[in-house]
């Protein structure tokens, strides 16, 4: 919490809070071989202004998927979903919620530990 004042009469008044959550779930991590990663995040923050309050939530999912076969091809894919929303109290034109999703296949064929051809789509 914070307390400003320039000179009295007049003063400002500013709270800010904020709660980050983020867990990631894992299966053969780093072995190519059916790897699997789950992340979830979560982020909320509130601010407490002398012209009123401000609040924001994103979320986020994400799934990640690689798999090698016969030590040539490499499969990926990687997808997530995201939600952000924003709330003004005093400012009705600030409030805005956007829905987001992505997908991102992606093929390789590893002609050596450091060559690769590479097909990805979005």
């Amino acid at each position: 919490m914070y307390l400003y004042h320039d000179s009295p009469p007049s003063y400002s008044f500013d709270v800010h809070q904020k709660a980050v959550f983020r867990n990631s779930l894992f299966f053969n991590r780093g072995k190519q071989h059916h790897s699997t990663t789950y992340s979830f995040l979560l982020n909320e923050s509130q601010n407490l202004l002398s012209v009123g309050s401000i609040s924001s939530k994103n979320q986020s999912h994400q799934l990640q998927y690689q798999h090698l076969v016969k030590k040539s091809w490499l499969f990926n894919f990687s997808g997530s979903t995201t939600s952000t929303e924003s709330t003004s109290e005093n400012y009705p034109n600030r409030n805005f919620e956007i829905e987001s999703y992505q997908v991102e296949p992606k093929i390789g064929y590893l002609f050596s530990k450091n060559a690769s051809w590479n097909i990805f789509g979005d």
